[in-house]
Parts: structure tokens; C-alpha cells; sequence
């Protein structure tokens, strides 16, 4: 079976041109030509000689996932499902929102972690998300937004809990970051985490240089397990302990999200606490009003109770912010991404 491109990171193709007997700049031309150029087959590059674009066309596969349906809302959000090799499915999500595009990319088939107002936890766990299944939401992306915008933020807050694919998310942020390939900043690339403590503290020592994300979604150790179960395991002292050792390695502000819940979360001893558990983190604050699943007993507060909320939070947490709902119409928006568990 063909390596499959996608998969390989600057320093793997390289070694590979040394294994081939090949020069180690060829590596810079293919990746530049790939991941700039857009090339879709080796015979394009032709900075190649035609006897190595032979080789790589039959020995390596530029296999992307199958874009099989897009969903747009009036917003300009699109929402898509992409089918893999092995029949199963994932969704990533395009959002305009000004001069910035975001792309959501998803990092696992479904997610172990259940937490309750979240439609991918729902599905169960299938598998990780390969690093080729990874790079290829993006790619796709790119090739969809290439005439009308510039992607400018990929976050990793789709389908899964990115952390514990953290192997193949660390080699796609990699290739991601390359500068002969998608060169992003690390300071537009989020991974975002329900929680997997260890993970965090592995993260750390990564040299990313990228931004953190913790979806909290409550203060206190009884509520967040209530709807994150994930907290028996991991609880919020524990987690706080290793957000303050990632902040120590990187510059940027740790993200905390906040789904509000109405009558669950969102009341003034519930701001209260989590004033008092963030106090001395540099972070900012994300407010998510919830988007409805069918199936949950939880309802999204009015805008006036996320805004009083959000009063309660300034000025003793200065970064605070609530999210525009984009994307609940097609059912694209934070923590409604599901899909079947196989294409049919």
C-alpha cells in the first residue's frame, strides 16, 4: 500500500529523499509546490526531473478525504462532511466572521468523553483521526475559500478531544506550521481540551508555540462533573495545576470556554467561582451560549442573562468575551458536530 503524502512532516520527506538517494532540497520544492502551489499530482512539479515525478506518482499517494456534502447558512458558515477511506465520516466547520476565516478541524471519529451537551460524545468513540485525515480537512478548506478569503485561524475544536490524538495532532501542526508548507503562526492555531491533565503537561514540552484552549464550563468540581465526566478523572485543581505549567512555556493568553446553561451554570455564585478559580491566569474568557441539541434536556440562556453573565466576569476578569452563534442552523455550530458512524 502507497504512503500516503499528507502524513509525512518536512523532516520525514526529507529523510526519505535521503533514502531514495535523493537531494535534500527536493524537499523543499515538493512541499512548497503541494502545500502552496496546490499541485494534486507529483508530474505537476515540474522543478522535479520527469524520472522522479514518475517515482513519487507510483510510490506515494496525495490522498485527500472525499468531500460528499456542504452545508451553507445565510451567515456565510459552511459546514462539511468528508468521507474517509474506510467509509466512516467526519464534519469540519468554515467560519467567516469579518476579515478572519476559521476552520474547526475535527481530530477523532466520535470522542470517549460524554460530556452531556455535546452531540459528538453522543456518537461514542470510533478512532483517531489519522495525520492525513488531519491535514486533509484543511487542505480542502483551502481549496474552497481560495478565491473569495484567506484562512486565517485553525482551530482544533471539532469532532474528539484533540489531546488524546495528540501523536498525529502534534505531526499535523508540524506540517501545518512549516514554512515550506501551510506556514501558519502558532499564534493562529488553538487546541482546544475537555481536560486530559497529563496530556496538558505533555503538550508543554512540545515546542509548538501554539494556543491553549480549556473548555471548563463550570467552576466548581460538582458541576463540571455533572456534565463533563472527564472531571472524576481529572478534577479542577488538578487541571488549573497544569494550565499554570503550559502558560509558563508559552506567551500566549490560555483560552477558557464557557458553554452557558440556563439555570445550570450561569448565575451569580457561578461567576462568582469562577472569578475566584482564574484569578492570576492571564486568560480570557469565552462565553458560548449553548446550541440546542434535540436530544438534551439543556436550553441556551437569553442574551440578556449571557450579557449579565458576562458583567458579573468584568472587570475582575478583563478578557472577556461571547461568542457569536454561527452555524446552529445547519447544525455546524459548537458541540452540535455529529455524523453517522459509516457512510452508506
Amino acid at each position: 500500500m502507497k504512503a500516503n503524502f499528507y502524513e509525512l512532516t518536512f523532516e520525514e520527506l526529507t529523510n526519505l529523499m535521503l533514502e531514495y538517494g535523493l537531494e535534500r532540497f527536493r524537499s523543499k520544492q515538493i512541499f512548497h509546490w503541494i502545500y502552496n502551489k496546490k499541485a494534486t499530482s507529483f508530474s505537476e512539479i515540474t522543478t522535479l526531473k520527469k524520472e522522479i515525478r514518475y517515482f513519487f506518482d507510483k510510490e506515494i499517494g496525495l490522498n485527500l478525504p472525499q468531500l460528499i456534502k456542504k452545508d451553507k447558512q445565510e451567515d456565510g458558515t459552511e459546514k462539511l462532511l468528508l468521507l474517509l477511506n474506510d467509509k466512516q465520516t467526519i464534519e469540519s466547520v468554515i467560519i467567516p466572521a469579518g476579515r478572519k476565516t476559521t476552520l474547526c478541524v475535527s481530530s477523532q471519529i466520535g470522542c470517549a468523553l460524554g460530556c452531556t451537551f455535546c452531540a459528538t460524545g453522543k456518537m461514542g468513540f470510533i478512532r483517531n483521526l489519522t495525520t492525513d485525515e488531519i491535514i486533509g480537512q484543511i487542505l480542502i478548506a483551502l481549496f474552497m475559500i481560495e478565491h473569495s478569503r484567506r484562512l486565517t485561524n485553525i482551530v482544533f475544536m471539532g469532532m474528539g478531544e484533540p489531546l488524546n490524538n495528540l501523536d498525529n495532532i502534534v505531526k499535523a501542526i508540524k506540517i501545518i506550521k512549516n514554512e515550506y508548507g501551510l506556514n501558519f503562526s502558532g499564534k493562529r492555531i488553538t487546541i482546544s481540551t475537555a481536560g486530559i491533565v497529563p496530556k496538558i503537561y505533555e503538550l508543554s514540552h512540545k515546542n509548538l508555540n501554539v494556543k491553549l484552549a480549556i473548555s471548563l464550563n463550570a467552576a466548581n468540581n460538582k458541576k463540571r462533573t455533572q456534565i463533563m465526566p472527564i472531571n472524576k478523572k481529572y478534577p479542577i485543581k488538578e487541571l488549573i495545576s497544569a494550565v499554570r505549567a503550559f502558560q509558563k512555556t508559552t506567551k500566549w493568553r490560555i483560552t477558557f470556554e464557557y458553554v452557558l446553561l440556563d439555570g445550570f451554570n450561569n448565575n451569580y455564585k457561578d461567576a462568582k467561582e469562577l472569578i475566584s478559580l482564574l484569578g492570576g491566569i492571564s486568560c480570557k474568557v469565552n462565553l458560548i451560549p449553548y446550541n440546542s441539541i434535540s436530544w438534551s434536556k439543556f436550553t441556551a440562556p437569553s442574551m440578556n442573562k449571557v450579557q449579565e453573565f458576562a458583567n458579573w466576569l468584568y472587570p475582575y476578569l478583563p478578557a472577556v468575551t461571547i461568542r457569536q452563534t454561527r452555524g446552529d442552523k445547519i447544525a455546524g455550530a459548537c458541540g452540535q458536530l455529529a455524523t453517522k458512524y459509516n457512510y452508506d
